[in-house]
């Protein structure tokens, strides 16, 4: 995270609280081809559907102006949050060492549907410009027994060039 061209005064104002943003995804279409004869190893392919919501550690919201991401102080305001809504579509690659453990990487693409800031108290909902709305990234999953552990990154900045801090969702 880079706050270069920001006042050092208002440096992490997109802190995130990590136990309090979320990731939700779905995978609504989902087609696997086998590689081996074995089964264990298959190509994976299909069409995601997901929400993230990046909560704020600090006492800030943002907001785009003039063609830029400034930071709001909330003043006798509470919880601020950035929410994205995006479709995508995955390539990846499993491979399954035992009967019920699996281990997959995968390369996506995803296409920003909508964004926008939420503040509680007082409630305002305000739409967000300046985020790429194209982007793509490298994920990897463990699983045991249909419960597993994913780590996700995207290699793409979150907001466009010269608008916003450079910042790539984990």
């Amino acid at each position: 995270l880079s706050y270069a061209g920001y006042d050092p005064a208002v440096e992490g104002f997109m802190d995130q609280r990590i136990g309090k943003s979320i990731h939700i995804g779905w995978r609504v279409l989902d087609m696997e081809f086998y590689l081996n004869r074995a089964q264990n190893l298959s190509l994976i392919t299909g069409f995601n559907v997901s929400f993230d919501d990046y909560c704020f550690y600090s006492n800030w919201s943002i907001e785009k102006v003039d063609d830029r991401i400034e930071p709001i102080a909330l003043e006798g305001m509470k919880k601020s949050k950035l929410s994205t809504s995006q479709i995508g579509i995955p390539l990846g690659l499993k491979y399954r060492p035992a009967r019920k453990v699996e281990l997959s990487a995968f390369l996506f693409g995803e296409l920003i549907g909508h964004a926008y800031t939420k503040v509680k108290k007082p409630k305002t909902k305000t739409d967000m410009r300046g985020l790429n709305h194209l982007r793509y990234g490298v994920q990897a999953t463990a699983t045991y027994h249909n419960i597993g552990f994913y780590v996700k990154y995207t290699l793409t900045p979150l907001f466009r060039s010269g608008v916003g801090p450079e910042c790539y969702p984990i």
